[in-house]
C-alpha cells in the first residue's frame, strides 16, 4: 500500500519474488527471466496498439527522440497490419465465393439467395452475415471497420467506389493537419487497408 523508490538491488530482489509468487514460467517450466525493460516495451506496445500518439509514448518512456520510439515499435505495427490485410476479403466474382467462408451451410445458402439484393446495403462490397440472432451487426449500423471484418467481401465492381473513398480520406487527412497529428491518425489505418484492397482489386481486374 505504499509508493517508494527502489534501488537496483532491492528492485531485483522484489522482481524475483514477484516472478515466483505469480508462477511465471517459460515453455520449459523454468521461471521466466523477466526484466524491467520488458515492462516498458509492453506498456509502449499496448499504448501504440490502442492508437496513442507516438509523441505521447515518447514522453512516457523518456526517449529523447521520437524516432527511437518509432524504431522500437514499428515492428509491432507491421505485424498488426499483416493480420489486418490477411482478413480483408477480396475476390474476383461474388458468385465464386466458397462455402468455407461461412460458419455453416444455412448461412451459405442464405447468402446465395440474397447476394443480388445488395446484401446488407453496403455501397462497396458484401456482408456475408449482417444479422446474428435477429440483431444487425453493430459494425454495419455504424459503418465502421467493415474493411477489416472477416464477414466483409469486395469485388472489382466496387473498385471505383474504393478509389473515391480513398481520395476523400486522403484529402481529409491533408486538411486535418491543422487539427494536429492525433486527428490525422484516425484516418491512417483505413487509408492503408483501402490501398491494399485497391491493389488487389486492380490485380484481379488485370487477370493477376
Amino acid at each position: 500500500g505504499k509508493v517508494m523508490n527502489l534501488n537496483s538491488v532491492s528492485f531485483n530482489n522484489w522482481f524475483k519474488k514477484f516472478i515466483k509468487d505469480n508462477d511465471i514460467k517459460d515453455a520449459n517450466g523454468d521461471y521466466y527471466n523477466l526484466t524491467s525493460h520488458q515492462f516498458r516495451r509492453t506498456l509502449g506496445t499496448d499504448m501504440l496498439s490502442k492508437g496513442t500518439n507516438i509523441n505521447v509514448i515518447q514522453q512516457v518512456l523518456g526517449h529523447t527522440d521520437a524516432s527511437v520510439t518509432k524504431r522500437f515499435y514499428a515492428d509491432v505495427k507491421d505485424k498488426e497490419r499483416a493480420e489486418v490485410f490477411k482478413s480483408v476479403g477480396v475476390i474476383g466474382n461474388i458468385n465464386q465465393i466458397q462455402s468455407n467462408a461461412f460458419d455453416n451451410v444455412s448461412e451459405f445458402e442464405w447468402f446465395k439467395a440474397n447476394k443480388d439484393k445488395c446484401v446488407a446495403g453496403l455501397c462497396d462490397g458484401y456482408c456475408t452475415k449482417p444479422v446474428t440472432d435477429g440483431n444487425i451487426c453493430p459494425r454495419l449500423l455504424k459503418r465502421q471497420k467493415c474493411y477489416t471484418c472477416s464477414r466483409y467481401i469486395t469485388t472489382p465492381e466496387y473498385l471505383d467506389a474504393h478509389k473515391q473513398h480513398l481520395a476523400n480520406l486522403e484529402r481529409q487527412l491533408e486538411e486535418g493537419v491543422i487539427y494536429g497529428e492525433h486527428y490525422a491518425e484516425h484516418f491512417i489505418p483505413t487509408i492503408e487497408v483501402l490501398k491494399v484492397i485497391i491493389e488487389r482489386l486492380e490485380g484481379l481486374q488485370n487477370g493477376n
